[in-house]
């Protein structure tokens, strides 16, 4: 936790009777200081929505760029996973080049496919569950 700074307020009598009967029992500082991170949050995203409208190419190129990211690093889990599993299954404790290999083949492919039926051109014949090689 950051170290607190120490300040005074003035607020009408209503207003502090409202904020008492608000925070319930909790400490009154706690609970101006989570409201106030709150606003600033809410402040902070309204920001963000209106640079969006103002902006809606770049705000794509960023949506986009943060989801390939995502995709990129959920991929490269996945490809761990099932290299492990089929190391697993053959009584090994780490997976071979090979192994690794495959699981790859077979992201890739899944990615492709996906991209694919994304791209407008789903084949319905096309499953998208993983195969094996």
């Amino acid at each position: 936790m950051s170290p607190m700074a120490t300040a005074t307020i003035e607020i009408d009598d209503i207003l502090l009777a409202q904020v008492r009967d608000m925070a319930a029992g909790e400490n009154l500082s706690e609970w101006i200081a989570k409201a106030c991170r709150q606003r600033l949050l809410n402040e902070g995203l309204r920001s963000a929505v209106v640079w969006e409208r103002a902006h809606p190419a770049e705000a794509a190129e960023a949506r986009t760029d943060e989801i390939t990211r995502l995709l990129e690093n959920e991929a490269e889990v996945e490809v761990r996973y099932q290299a492990e599993q089929t190391a697993q299954q053959r009584g090994g404790d780490q997976p071979t080049t090979e192994e690794i290999a495959a699981a790859e083949r077979r992201a890739r492919a899944f990615f492709e496919r996906t991209d694919r039926r994304l791209a407008g051109r789903k084949d319905e014949s096309e499953p998208l569950a993983d195969q094996d090689d």
